[in-house]
């Protein structure tokens, strides 16, 4: 049976945001002894927050911070059981064309050392030196949208 993932924008505050926030701190934080709790989420307010469902359950979600004519895209995750399966890609894809329909010219985002691959094969192209950020390497990548 093929899955058929709905992407869609989500409100803060909502349940939804709730739970991508669980869904955020379960991928992205904890693995590193982090909680995304402990940070400050005030500025999210300001952000585009796309999520992916699967009927009513969201399985992943990615932020887009608004800089036009940029934006960076930031806490891309997928639920462990989803990932592998393009979900990130569809995802990523979604927040593109978004972009681009909104007059975005450029997405770059900070990406782990072990998302290069996912994001080289999205097009996107690495700029600068690695960095540490969270206690772990990273690379600025961005695609131009026109």
């Amino acid at each position: 049976m093929q899955m058929q993932i709905q992407f869609r924008l989500i409100s803060l505050p909502s349940s939804e945001y709730d739970q991508s926030l669980e869904l955020r701190d379960r991928v992205l934080r904890i693995p590193l002894g982090l909680s995304l709790f402990d940070e400050d989420l005030e500025q999210e307010k300001q952000h585009i927050h796309i999520a992916g469902f699967d009927n009513d359950t969201l399985i992943a979600i990615l932020i887009l911070q608004q800089e036009p004519p940029k934006a960076k895209m930031r806490q891309v995750a997928v639920e462990e059981k989803y990932q592998g399966k393009g979900i990130g890609k569809e995802l990523v894809h979604f927040a593109e064309k978004w972009l681009q329909k909104n007059e975005y010219t450029e997405v770059y985002c900070n990406a782990r050392d072990v998302a290069l691959p996912f994001y080289e094969s999205l097009d996107y192209e690495v700029e600068g030196n690695p960095f540490t950020e969270v206690g772990i390497i990273h690379y600025r990548m961005k695609k131009k949208l026109i």
